[in-house]
């Protein structure tokens, strides 16, 4: 039914931008943020896409049923983003972060071949050929694939992040995905016993994951940063939309934003693990300082450190990510720059 066909654009779209949302968050960690990785994204995505389209415009002129195309397309769409990030997280811990980022880009080539051949499948599904009113038909299912996409990254990329981890909003998609496969097959005018066997490969697929979800996501973080298998559980780990903060143990602690060594929880300088000696320097380079901006809190001792300068009237800080707070209020002593009256925090780019 045509208003089957555009809800299942809208929903195509959604899935296919979610997805893109978290290839980019997932290759941001593997890459510590390298900015061409977005333009490679986009490219393994658009050519996905563009040889997805051919695909389906060739099966359309072979005759070959387009019902099953969708349901299969949709299934392998799910099985194969759930498993990118183990995937990912296995090669980069035994052969590097290159292997890891190496895979990656096919993987969202292949993903992107069957979400963008189903677009075309399911507009030659939905549209009768009545002449103009086609056209004008056409043009609403467009419509719909726009807001699906749309909806994708304003929906996961400002919402879902802050309340789900990578390996959450993962399963979440992967699972709307499903629900969307089963919708699909239910509509879609195949026999019973197709539809029967189809729902039990669903059932085994979605079993096998509940199985081996905990052994196949176990410490995927830490391999994906350390790029080694016996690396140690992170003592702190924080996700939210604006990145990835995680804390490795050691005699001083130390933060990572988004993969890349962000400080130590230190303010003494005979310890000095953090070179914090370069912000007591700020004392002599300024007579009687009264306003100071920092950019970027991490791990909050930069901070404590100056706010204990007597001349330092007030202090802008500014950062990009609302986890570090959180992280340093975990640590009781620089903690308490936190509650100053003369610190204002800004959470901006």
């Amino acid at each position: 039914p045509y208003l089957m066909v555009f809800f299942s654009l809208a929903m195509v779209g959604y899935i296919s931008l979610s997805q893109e949302i978290l290839w980019y968050r997932l290759l941001g960690y593997l890459t510590g943020g390298r900015p061409q990785v977005f333009g490679l994204l986009l490219a393994a995505f658009l050519v996905g896409v563009a040889l997805g389209s051919l695909h389906a415009k060739r099966l359309c002129e072979k005759g070959t049923d387009p019902y099953a195309y969708l349901v299969r397309a949709m299934l392998l769409t799910a099985a194969v983003f759930y498993l990118a990030t183990p995937l990912a997280s296995w090669l980069t811990a035994h052969f590097g972060k290159d292997a890891g980022v190496y895979l990656i880009f096919p993987i969202i080539g292949l993903v992107a071949f069957l979400t963008g051949g189903v677009l075309p499948m399911l507009i030659h599904v939905g549209i009768d050929d009545k002449g103009g009113s086609s056209t004008v038909s056409m043009s609403w299912l467009y419509f719909a694939n726009i807001v699906g996409a749309t909806c994708g990254p304003m929906l996961t990329g400002f919402v879902l992040l802050d309340q789900f981890t990578l390996e959450g909003n993962v399963v979440v998609l992967t699972a709307i995905t499903l629900a969307f496969a089963v919708l699909l097959l239910l509509v879609v005018p195949k026999s019973g016993q197709y539809k029967g066997v189809a729902i039990g490969l669903m059932l085994l697929l979605v079993g096998a994951g509940w199985l081996a979800h905990a052994p196949l996501y176990d410490g995927h973080m830490e391999k994906i940063q350390y790029g080694k298998t016996d690396a140690a559980p992170f003592k702190t780990i924080l996700e939210n939309r604006g990145g990835i903060i995680s804390v490795e143990a050691g005699r001083e602690d130390a933060i990572y934003g988004t993969g890349i060594y962000d400080g130590k929880f230190n303010t003494d300088p005979v310890i000095n693990s953090n070179w914090i000696d370069r912000a007591y320097i700020i004392a002599a380079l300024h007579r009687e300082p009264k306003r100071m901006l920092e950019v970027g809190l991490s791990s909050g001792s930069w901070t404590r450190v100056v706010s204990l300068y007597q001349p330092v009237e007030t202090m802008q800080v500014v950062e990009i990510n609302k986890g570090y707070p959180q992280v340093v209020s975990q640590y009781p002593d620089i903690a308490k720059v936190l509650n100053l009256p003369k610190l204002t925090l800004h959470f901006d780019d």
